[in-house]
């Protein structure tokens, strides 16, 4: 699998470099851009249409990195806390176990060390 992600890397660097060589004209052209504000006009003229195209690129996972960032914390929270409850069961049912390991069990009744080993198997 790693050989196929690092063969299917190179093919997509591949195909971007031969897009970016056919087209060097497009790319490395630095058309006037004119931003027009109600009161002033601002023109940019050296940025290249590449820098464009890799600056919106950068600008659009930044942008989907902060806003996925609360979702991420919130759900890093709650396996903590699941994880919490989980160490806090196993804990009760080791003390159940040894409990249970301590009293003596009658001959007629099914061991209480049996009933929590099914009950964590069903778990």
């Amino acid at each position: 699998m790693r050989k196929f992600k690092i063969l299917l890397t190179l093919l997509i660097l591949a195909v971007l470099g031969t897009i970016f060589y056919q087209n060097q004209g497009y790319f490395l052209a630095a058309p006037l851009i004119i931003f027009n504000v109600y009161f002033r006009q601002y023109e940019f003229s050296t940025v290249s249409n590449a820098t464009m195209i890799l600056g919106a690129f950068v600008f659009g996972v930044l942008l989907t990195y902060f806003m996925t960032l609360a979702q991420r914390y919130r759900t890093s929270k709650t396996v903590k806390n699941l994880q919490e409850t989980i160490s806090q069961q196993q804990e009760t049912i080791a003390g159940l176990r040894s409990r249970m390991d301590s009293q003596p069990s009658g001959p007629s009744q099914p061991s209480d060390a049996s009933i929590v080993d099914a009950v964590v198997k069903e778990a």
